[in-house]
């Protein structure tokens, strides 16, 4: 290494020649206390103090739930791998009123028919994102664009998979159920003139060269 060694935060000062700001306890060893301490912290040992609080009953452990505030044995909480028990910090009855009250039904629906469309599509190689629905929506409006139903509204492809017509932003319109039903296989366009500017203004089908 050189002539000597340098101690840092000693000799490094006048080593290098300029002051330089250390910890004030960084050439205090760590005590033997702090060594077992970072050990265990290493071998993923629990610190019994942040454990969860337990009470025996009749030979059977009872756990605390972190939200009602109740005591139930092992089999009233889920399984969670990722804790140090291996449960749920709540138990069942409080981790599902949890998970149903942060649950969006709108965002479920908009999923599911966006999953529902890609599936129909998969063998074109083609999707759509929910982002591209959403565009579609402030576009074409909440309503049927054939009869101005508000209800059970539904994606529809103005030429169908079925007869050669693409995934894609350009080729989808508003209908409802009763609408979407009656058109069936046939190639019917209720968009109007501006709409279909407005989405090709959005998105430009690109074609690949066989």
């Amino acid at each position: 290494m050189g002539e000597k060694s340098i101690r840092l935060g000693v000799d490094i000062q006048a080593h290098i020649g300029y002051q330089v700001q250390m910890p004030a306890n960084h050439c205090i060893p760590h005590s033997a206390a702090a060594k077992l301490k970072m050990s265990l912290a290493r071998k993923g040992k629990p610190c019994l103090s942040r454990r969860r609080e337990s009470m025996m009953v009749d030979g059977l452990q009872f756990f605390h739930c972190g939200r009602c505030g109740k005591f139930f044995p092992r089999s009233g909480f889920y399984k969670n791998k990722r804790t140090i028990l291996g449960m749920t910090s709540e138990c069942r009855k409080c981790h599902s009123e949890v998970s149903i009250a942060t649950r969006n039904p709108e965002r479920t629906k908009r999923r599911r028919i966006k999953d529902e469309a890609n599936r129909r599509a998969r063998t074109q190689g083609r999707k759509i994102s929910g982002s591209d629905y959403l565009l579609l929506t402030k576009i074409l409006g909440r309503k049927c664009q054939h009869c101005g139903n508000t209800e059970s509204l539904q994606w529809d492809h103005v030429l169908p998979l079925a007869s050669g017509g693409l995934h894609h932003p350009s080729n989808i319109q508003r209908l409802c159920r009763k609408c979407n039903e009656r058109k069936q296989k046939s190639c019917t366009e209720f968009r109007t003139d501006e709409q279909i500017s407005v989405i090709g203004q959005h998105w430009v089908l690109t074609f690949t060269r066989l």
